[in-house]
């Protein structure tokens, strides 16, 4: 049995920085994941500005397979398209792009355990014993980097409710850059109304396209059949390999730690609930629990409850609160898409200063109260009013 400071379970972006920063903080880091690198990962692969920024080491080039300045946003036969004069972000191949981030933690001096699957955790009042099929780890603190449907999440909470996550189901087409070129440039399409409380999507990446749809789980009848009729709608006629994911909503409460074990990622929650990113806050959560854990670990006694508040409040003051909000615009847009749209068309600047959301110049609560003087229908703007009171009262 081999003793650690710190052992991350799981290696998608939050597991590999958290890795990486606890390494760079002195502390004996150990990370682990039941896949072997570099592994398939369903993701539609944006990668926005805000998540790039949050990195300590530039991206390399050869990982960003298009540049992205707009969106083209659709519902039924109307749509908008409007482009920024910045990137607001790149596509990525995501097994591409999380073994990148592997690789950085292993040169930053964590050792990295693949294909081995955690089992069980024991936890006592000095460490936690973690149990796979193999080996038997020992450290002092861990961090839950597995998921939403991850090992960790179990220790600390019940499991997130079907109206509290999504469900994506996305496939890769292999096509000419040529006609990738014809059909969008420089821009990602988001289909409205596809499904409740999400949408379809198509991007455009080096030699293929990635076409999805998300749904909140327990309104989602049938995912493949949504997603196959929208390929046709698309023009994509052949036959494809779907794969599913879980995507929790954020702007949901929930609990993140216990006295050993902190969740960062899709394990805490951390998503935007309006167009569905994550690693943006995957980085910047692990970012906070490495330096949560630095911390902790320099107090032998009484650290435990400050190393529960800390956590929370750093995510809560740096990104959790404007999540909250991203939620109410996602039940504001997909109660009246229509609207929505209609509102788009008739000034450009209310998608474009959504992308400026996109890209951490503006904040979520920042956009609802602009686009609320905005609203074409006297319900809509009361809606909007109510749901902003609400927030504010609790």
């Amino acid at each position: 049995m081999r003793n650690y400071d710190v052992v991350v379970i799981g290696a998608g972006p939050a597991g590999a920085t958290a890795a990486y920063h606890c390494t760079k903080s002195d502390l004996d880091t150990l990370f682990v994941d039941k896949s072997q690198f570099p592994r398939y990962k369903a993701c539609g692969g944006a990668l926005s500005e805000r998540a790039m920024s949050y990195l300590d080491f530039p991206v390399d080039d050869e990982l960003i397979e298009r540049d992205i300045y707009g969106a083209r946003v659709r519902f039924g036969n109307e749509g908008i398209e409007v482009l920024k004069p910045h990137r607001i972000a790149g596509l990525v191949t995501r097994y591409k792009f999380d073994y990148f981030l592997v690789q950085q933690a292993i040169e930053a001096g964590a050792k990295f355990l693949e294909n081995e699957k955690v089992t069980d955790l024991q936890i006592s009042d000095e460490y936690v014993d973690i149990i796979t099929s193999k080996v038997h780890i020992r450290a002092k603190l861990v961090i839950g980097a597995d998921g939403s449907q991850g090992i960790t999440s179990h220790y600390i909470r019940d499991a997130i409710k079907k109206s509290e996550y999504a469900v994506g189901l996305v496939t890769e087409i292999p096509a000419d850059n040529r006609n990738i070129d014809k059909y969008i440039l420089n821009s990602i399409e988001i289909h409205l109304g596809i499904t409740n409380m999400g949408y379809g999507w198509v991007f455009p990446h080096e030699g293929y396209f990635s076409v999805g749809v998300a749904g909140i789980a327990d309104k989602l009848s049938n995912p493949k059949r949504i997603l196959t009729n929208f390929l046709r709608q698309r023009g994509f006629h052949g036959q494809y390999r779907f794969h599913a994911h879980r995507i929790p909503m954020g702007g949901v409460p929930r609990k993140k730690v216990t006295d050993r074990i902190i969740l960062v990622g899709d394990a805490a929650g951390f998503v935007d609930s309006f167009h569905g990113e994550g690693i943006a806050y995957a980085i910047l959560s692990a970012k906070i629990a490495a330096d949560v854990c630095h911390n902790a670990l320099q107090h032998n006694d009484g650290w435990r409850e400050d190393f529960l508040k800390i956590y929370d409040d750093e995510c809560y003051r740096q990104f959790e609160y404007n999540l909250k909000y991203s939620l109410i615009l996602a039940k504001l847009m997909h109660r009246f898409p229509k609207l929505f749209l209609k509102l788009m068309a008739s000034d450009k600047n209310v998608l474009g200063h959504f992308l400026d959301v996109a890209t951490n110049k503006v904040t979520y609560k920042e956009y609802l109260r602009w686009i609320r003087h905005r609203a074409p229908v006297f319900f809509v703007q009361r809606a909007i009013e109510k749901m902003l009171m609400l927030k504010e009262l609790r």
